[in-house]
């Protein structure tokens, strides 16, 4: 089972159990391993089991082209076990108790598959349930963690614990629950009235749907074997409304609010999901449980409370909120002069047309601005995935307006040469025609969605939807609006 960024949840999941229970503190380096700020340092990769208390982790390099480190961070002083894409790691039961739950605390970076598959709950998404005497991780891209609590059962039990769903226990509408075990032929026994279960209680046989507070216990049973109890505590928190985004980002109540109207997705990019009611902007930051692309319409009920963060107004999610996608929009961006872009466009999407792009020295850095015939604006590539021009030159940039104490700045998704995109005479490259796009000369074209994702490649002609795109031919590339 595949478990990658998942999002951060306040939930409450609990297993009570007498069963044995094992700890390894990484942030706290209680094993008095060699720490290490170069991933490089190959004296400081771990490859030697860590073990513990009849528990075994055990780091294997791999494919990876950096082994397990024990990472220090200067930037926020602290630990954490870090495991690159292309390695593993094995947790293991030396003592013939399985292991029944792996409980991962880690910064945000938990990208795994794990074999035997278990399932995955949680207060953050990160803990794993099953039954197995060892359970292996593949690293699929990053995972930084800063502890590993592991539960193994001394009875031996051949039934895995019951997972309760949903994983966040905060609702703001009826919601249906949902008890599923790992164990094959095992039968469920759950309460909702916040007494232990026993094999006297109901038998869970379908999911069922609750409007109000309601703790939820769960075993599982196979002949002899019992379970330990799963319990959920759903709450039901009050929450004020916001007809449009314009409402939410004036509300300093600190509450949190529920946004009554569909949104527009305008970029995601990890953390950061920019979104619009089509009159006002506003930057999302914090984990989600989809990946939105350019256009697609986030269904009405969103919740999140509003934070100021360095000046700029955000929401802060309750992920659980983010449903899928039900639509799409063509998103354009709002073309700005300089002097036009103030504290009051936080957020917004905008495009700076035949700018002039300028780089200053600052110690071992570069600033990069942007600017034109009424003024000078600071660019920051907060993104990382944007290919800054290596020279300065005359470019159009597309971003989005940040607020950053007292500074300006915009953070940019697309910066390009500037092209007069109708011209087939401009370059000879490539042709837009209505919604047709090709090459006189039979060069390949690559088209991009605006959030850097592959819309299609050809040696030929492609048909465009209605939208904006970042067109590379020939080394060249541009922004176009495909209406």
């Amino acid at each position: 089972m595949k478990r990658t960024l998942l999002p951060i949840i306040a939930t409450l999941v609990t297993l009570v159990t007498t069963a044995g229970t094992v700890s390894f503190n990484f942030a706290d380096n209680e094993f008095d391993l060699p720490t290490t700020t170069n991933t490089s340092d190959q004296s400081k990769w771990l490859t030697t089991p860590i073990t513990k208390q009849g528990v075994t982790i055990t780091p294997f390099k791999g494919t990876a082209t950096i082994g397990a480190l024990l990472y220090f961070s200067e930037y926020n002083n602290t630990l954490n076990l870090r495991f690159y894409k292309g390695s593993w790691f094995t947790i293991t039961s030396t003592t013939g108790n399985p292991i029944t739950q792996i409980e991962f605390k880690s910064n945000g970076k938990l990208a795994v598959e794990d074999s035997p598959e278990g399932q995955w709950t949680g207060d953050t998404y990160e803990t794993w349930v099953g039954n197995a005497g060892e359970v292996r991780f593949d690293v699929t891209d990053k995972a930084q963690i800063n502890s590993i609590t592991v539960t193994t059962d001394d009875n031996a039990t051949s039934c895995a614990p019951p997972v309760i769903e949903p994983t966040f226990t905060r609702l703001y509408s009826p919601t249906e629950v949902t008890i599923s075990c790992l164990t094959n032929g095992a039968t469920v026994h759950f309460t909702t009235d916040e007494t232990e279960p026993t094999r006297e209680s109901p038998v869970y046989t379908k999911p069922f749907v609750i409007s109000s507070p309601t703790t939820v216990k769960a075993i599982a049973t196979k002949g002899t074997s019992v379970s330990t109890v799963t319990s959920a505590q759903f709450s039901f928190p009050p929450v004020i409304e916001a007809a449009d985004l314009g409402e939410f980002i004036e509300d300093e109540t600190g509450d949190e609010i529920k946004i009554t109207t569909d949104l527009t997705t305008v970029y995601h990019n990890a953390k950061y999901l920019y979104v619009t009611d089509g009159k006002h902007y506003l930057q999302v930051y914090g984990e989600l449980p989809n990946i939105y692309s350019t256009g697609d319409i986030i269904p009405a009920g969103m919740v999140g409370t509003r934070n100021v963060f360095h000046g700029s107004v955000q929401m802060i999610p309750v992920p659980s909120t983010f449903l899928a996608e039900i639509g799409e929009k063509t998103v354009i961006p709002i073309s700005l002069k300089i002097s036009e872009i103030t504290p009051s466009t936080t957020n917004t999407f905008v495009k700076l047309g035949m700018a002039t792009l300028t780089r200053t020295k600052r110690g071992n850095y570069y600033d990069i601005y942007a600017s034109d015939d009424t003024g000078k604006i600071l660019i920051y590539n907060r993104f990382k995935n944007v290919e800054i021009p290596e020279s300065d030159g005359i470019f159009d940039i597309l971003g989005f307006v940040n607020y950053y104490d007292d500074t300006i700045q915009i953070y940019p998704i697309a910066i390009s040469d500037p092209a007069a995109i109708t011209d087939a005479n401009s370059d000879q490259h490539w042709i837009l025609d209505g919604n047709r796009i090709y090459s006189p000369l039979g060069k390949a074209i690559s088209v991009y969605t605006l959030d850097g994702k592959l819309f299609t490649n050809t040696t030929s002609e492609a048909s465009l939807p209605a939208g904006v795109f970042v067109v590379s031919c020939d080394g060249h590339s541009h922004v176009i609006k495909v209406d």
